[in-house]
């Protein structure tokens, strides 16, 4: 099977952020502000949950539906 790049790195990180959230729960995002602009990003250890899990999720996908990612 062949899939964008794009599209499975946007699926995989998709999944990876639901999980995370779910895990964390309130203590995922934390609130950041740069010039005036709020945002979220992971806490620390959402981050490195999510990292891992990311990691996990690809890694499971492309081995199992022996997937070949298409970087055109």
């Amino acid at each position: 099977m062949e899939i964008d790049n794009e599209i499975f790195k946007s699926v995989v990180s998709e999944v990876a952020c639901q999980i995370t959230t779910e895990r964390f729960g309130e203590q995922t995002w934390v609130c950041k502000s740069s010039e005036g602009v709020d945002y979220f990003e992971y806490t620390e250890p959402a981050q490195d949950f999510f990292d891992n899990k990311y990691d996990e999720i690809e890694h499971m996908l492309i081995s199992e539906f022996k997937i070949q990612i298409n970087y055109e």
